[in-house]
């Protein structure tokens, strides 16, 4: 079953460290190791953002694995941090799909 879940700001994942863009995989499996708390996850993230000057969305989904903390929220080590500054100000949509492929 996906399981789709949002990007959030804040809360207890703040305080894992922010890893190198391009190999989320190794990434995620390597902090899985070290913070037994975290759990490996792996499936799809879509970017999504409204277009002006009439709010159109235009979205972008690629494969890719992340964390889920024990309260579920999701640490994604490998995101910009452009994108991550977005996300938590409400200018970009980042969703994640466990399971789903492209």
């Amino acid at each position: 079953m996906t399981r789709l879940t949002a990007l959030q700001g804040g809360g207890d994942a703040q305080h894992y460290p922010m890893l190198p863009p391009g190999d989320c995989y190794s990434a995620s499996a390597a902090l899985a190791q070290v913070y037994p708390e975290l759990r490996y996850a792996e499936g799809t993230r879509t970017f999504t953002v409204h277009v002006q000057p009439d709010g159109h969305a235009e979205s972008s989904t690629v494969a890719h694995a992340w964390n889920v903390t024990s309260s579920g929220e999701i640490w994604d080590s490998t995101l910009d941090p452009v994108a991550r500054e977005a996300a938590q100000h409400g200018r970009l949509l980042v969703t994640y799909a466990e399971g789903g492929t492209p």
